[in-house]
């Protein structure tokens, strides 16, 4: 058996770790010194880190609500290469009052920032620092929620309601759009009894626990767990999600597609639906995501080592200095008191028996000097009196020992105070930070060795592919869109709407049928039609009677390809997956076309308000 074959045996390390741990459990018993306590920062609002290019003095500034996300998104950005050819570090803030937003809005002073496009069009930031959005999520719809009856929007209704709105005035859902609601019922505020709660879960609790009646916030899939979903009333439609901005002040596309790829790499590690669906605003080729997913998990394991282990022996030194000290303590305070008991017939206490007041100067003079041969910081004596004349209850910090005389029990009050934080402490703690890092190096190296020979073959390879198109139909407000340019809509009308919509769902499950102009149109797509017109009823667009599919066909045609040429114009090239195939020429080739969409499949339709 090789050197190398000994050195990365699995016995030869665990024996390292143990006899470690036992080195580390022995420095904690030597290492106890007196010294001051030293706090960290207690309340962190920033984080920092360097890239590779170190001389370079430019810092790119975030800012976001979330600690975790601002510091997560600052480690990706460092570590990107697009970065670190422009900037020498990173510093990610976090703040979570409205007015932290406002100051980094408003003063452009963050060089990337979550916000609502509310507050920066309030601030006019993208006309006035030219902020840009790289992504965006999902558009959404506030609702008055109740538990109980489907609530009504009327003043009558309001009045005698225990309403629960969020208190953060820059909430659409939770705050501005309700009270706007209010104001277009001529509701006094002051008339009305609010509960203002800290988040959108506290306010589901209230109206879980019958302490409100009505709640303002947006419905996700878990709430029907605990409300039903036809107690739900719309305030609402397309609010649009919460936007990362970028500065452009220079056309840095770099860039630009290097934060959009981080940030939808960071998106997938979102614990909740609503983050993980993000939309990109530009088109970037996608250059090794799936292998910049693989480094970063490689690295937050190497750093889960290195957390852990350090963890693990910092724990043992510390019950170690604990145990130690206390220890000390403990043999001090014996030596302490076989002093005093033989200094204790010198003493002049007083003496209630007889009457005598003692001397306390004398007293205090022996306990001071008494304290300057202790010499020590942690452990002080207090006081010596007469267990008749010692007040009760003493500090926590404080220990009383009882002494026996002739006259009586005479009190002993010691102050003892554990220092854990010393300087030799902190070069120790650092030494285990070191034998950490290591250590986790040696791991790796033992455990992981094939693992990164594939990734360093795989580095050399690239897949560049474009992000997939959307085409969104909203049934809400009748639109057509597509995730190219999302704030392009075309309305249609109800005929022309709800035959498409049943067009692709037909067509999806019967891609290999013709169907012509000649011919009346299916039965089951016929269906499919009048179903999303009783839809496009319930959500209170219509009350006209059910227009006829079959007349007029290559009208409703040519209405839906008027709004998909001006939807997917920046998208020629994905054109045809979507849209009605046109007749060209006459007799019986135009009897042989067929208006259906033969690649639907290939397409991605997403349907809100289904």
């Amino acid at each position: 058996m090789n050197l190398k074959n000994i050195v990365l045996h699995k016995t030869l390390i665990v024996t390292f770790l143990f006899i470690l741990l036992v080195v580390t459990w022995v420095c904690g018993q030597v290492s106890v010194y007196n010294d001051d306590l030293h706090f960290p920062v207690m309340i962190e609002t920033s984080t920092e880190c360097q890239t590779t290019a170190t001389s370079n003095k430019s810092q790119l500034i975030v800012f976001t609500q979330s600690k975790k996300i601002a510091k997560l998104l600052t480690q990706n950005l460092c570590s990107d290469n697009v970065v670190s050819k422009q900037y020498g570090s990173v510093k990610g803030y976090w703040g979570y009052r409205t007015a932290d937003s406002f100051e980094f809005v408003g003063k452009g002073i963050a060089d990337l920032i979550l916000a609502k496009n509310n507050i920066m069009a309030a601030f006019k930031a993208e006309s006035t620092y030219n902020y840009q959005p790289v992504v965006g999520f999902s558009d959404y719809t506030a609702f008055f929620i109740s538990s109980k009856e489907k609530p009504r929007i009327t003043k009558q209704y309001f009045l005698d309601k225990r309403i629960g709105l969020l208190d953060y005035p820059t909430s659409r859902s939770g705050h501005i759009l309700p009270k706007q609601t209010f104001k277009e019922l001529d509701i006094n505020l002051a008339n009305l009894k609010i509960t203002y709660a800290s988040s959108h879960n506290e306010l589901r609790d209230l109206l879980a626990d019958g302490k409100v009646d009505i709640i303002a916030s947006f419905w996700k899939e878990s709430d029907e767990k605990r409300f039903s979903k036809n107690y739900i009333t719309p305030l609402s439609n397309n609010i649009s999600g919460t936007r990362w901005y970028l500065k452009m002040q220079q056309n840095n596309t770099d860039l630009l597609c290097a934060v959009q790829e981080n940030l939808l790499d960071m998106s997938k590690d979102q614990s909740l639906h609503y983050y993980q669906n993000v939309q990109p605003f530009w088109r970037c080729g996608a250059s090794l995501v799936s292998l910049k997913r693989r480094l970063v998990m490689s690295k937050y394991k190497q750093l889960l080592v290195i957390i852990s282990l350090f963890f693990i022996l910092s724990s043992v030194f510390y019950i170690s200095v604990t145990q130690k000290s206390q220890q000390v303590a403990k043999q001090k305070i014996t030596q302490i008191e076989r002093q005093i008991a033989l200094d204790l017939p010198l003493l002049d206490l007083s003496n209630e028996l007889l009457k005598h007041s003692g001397n306390k100067d004398a007293v205090n003079s022996y306990i001071k000097t008494l304290n300057s041969y202790i010499n020590s910081n942690e452990l002080k004596v207090v006081a010596i009196a007469p267990k008749s004349e010692m007040v009760t209850p003493v500090n926590p910090h404080q220990i009383i020992r009882s002494l026996s005389t002739n006259n009586g029990l005479v009190l002993v009050v010691f102050n003892v105070q554990q220092t854990h934080f010393t300087l030799s402490h902190f070069i120790y703690y650092f030494i285990f930070l070191v034998l950490s890092v290591l250590v986790s190096f040696w791991v790796k190296f033992a455990f992981i060795k094939q693992s990164n020979k594939r990734f360093n073959n795989a580095q050399h390879q690239s897949i560049a592919e474009p992000t997939p198109l959307i085409l969104i139909v909203d049934l809400n407000d009748k639109t057509l869109s597509s995730s190219c340019n999302t704030e392009q809509k075309m309305c249609l009308a109800n005929k022309p709407l709800c035959f498409y919509l049943a067009l692709v769902e037909y067509c999806t499950k019967n891609d290999d049928v013709a169907l012509s102009h000649n011919k009346d149109v299916p039965e089951e797509l016929l269906e499919l039609a009048n179903k999303y017109f009783y839809r496009l009823v319930e959500l209170g667009h219509t009350v006209r009677k059910r227009p006829n599919f079959n007349n007029s066909l290559e009208k409703t045609l040519s209405e839906i390809r008027a709004a998909l040429d001006e939807v997917l114009n920046e998208c020629p090239e994905e054109k045809e997956l979507y849209y009605p195939p046109k007749a060209y020429g006459e007799g019986s080739r135009s009897r042989l076309h067929s208006y259906g969409l033969a690649n639907i499949r290939k397409g991605n339709i997403e349907i809100r308000g289904k």
